[in-house]
């Protein structure tokens, strides 16, 4: 499993025990943006599944039709349960949530042995939210027909 903390709050995991298949990645800031941005989507690319907190993440993920757990806490209530669009991720059951450690373990088990329920789920958010005209066309194209309307 590779533990990849937002860049913007990186110190506080330096200390993060590693073992046992986990793996704290990157250490630190990453300077360069493109470097960043291209380490990021290798990590979403190639992972089974992700832990979310931050819901840019996990719109992210689910993009990329990768399952998404969600671990509740109080201490991210508000980018969690209080924002708008968390709770639309909740509505429409695109994403898994765990509220222990516990509970996450057993559902990461039922991940990795292939087990992913919320595909479905996952492809109609998509359709629905993130490219409700079409994904076979580029949405640079419909963004232009909307504002060559208003000319």
């Amino acid at each position: 499993m590779i533990f990849r903390p937002h860049q913007a709050n990186t110190e506080i995991y330096e200390k993060f025990p590693e073992g046992n298949g986990i793996f704290h990645f990157p250490k630190g800031r990453i300077k360069d943006p493109v470097e960043t941005e291209r380490l990021y989507y290798d990590t979403l690319i190639h992972s089974d599944f992700v832990l979310g907190i931050n819901t840019s993440a996990m719109l992210e993920a689910i993009i990329l039709d990768k399952p998404v757990v969600s671990y509740l806490a109080d201490e991210f209530k508000k980018t969690q349960s209080d924002a708008q669009h968390f709770q639309e991720l909740l509505a429409e059951n695109t994403i898994e949530t765990a509220e222990s450690p516990q509970e996450f373990a057993k559902i990461a088990a039922k991940l990795f042995a292939g087990e992913d329920n919320m595909r479905g789920q996952r492809k109609n958010f998509i359709k629905k939210f993130i490219r409700p005209n079409s994904p076979d066309r580029p949405a640079g194209e419909y963004a232009a027909d909307e504002i060559e309307k208003l000319a």
